[in-house]
């Protein structure tokens, strides 16, 4: 098989990378968000003026997903485990709120 090249002009290419992966697979809403969390990190990241949130090539990842993904970011076992599909999004953040809470009350 030939490898085959993409004129980006200009385009963020892990914006392209995430588009076309996004696009082929079967995800849960939580895939999405979270490879974008994992590539956009920084609530403050921004990409051509705007904030890298739900909107142009990833419609489907409102900012309140991202939020929940990002919020993650520190639980390296949920990040994993929600790629995996092993859990959902909400799930997670269920979990980590969780372990927020215990750590919060622990003496």
């Amino acid at each position: 098989m030939e490898p085959r090249f993409e004129q980006l002009n200009g385009q963020d290419p892990v914006e392209y990378i995430l588009a076309v992966n996004v696009a082929r697979r079967y995800l849960t809403t939580g895939h999405p968000a979270m490879a974008m969390a994992l590539a956009y990190p920084n609530v403050e990241q921004v990409h051509r003026g705007k904030k890298a949130s739900g909107s142009g090539r990833f419609p489907d990842v409102t900012k309140q997903r991202l939020s929940d993904a990002r919020s993650l970011l520190e639980h390296e076992d949920l990040v994993g485990q929600v790629l995996a599909g092993a859990i959902r999004l909400d799930a997670a953040r269920t979990e980590a709120d969780r372990r927020r809470w215990k750590y919060l009350k622990e003496p």
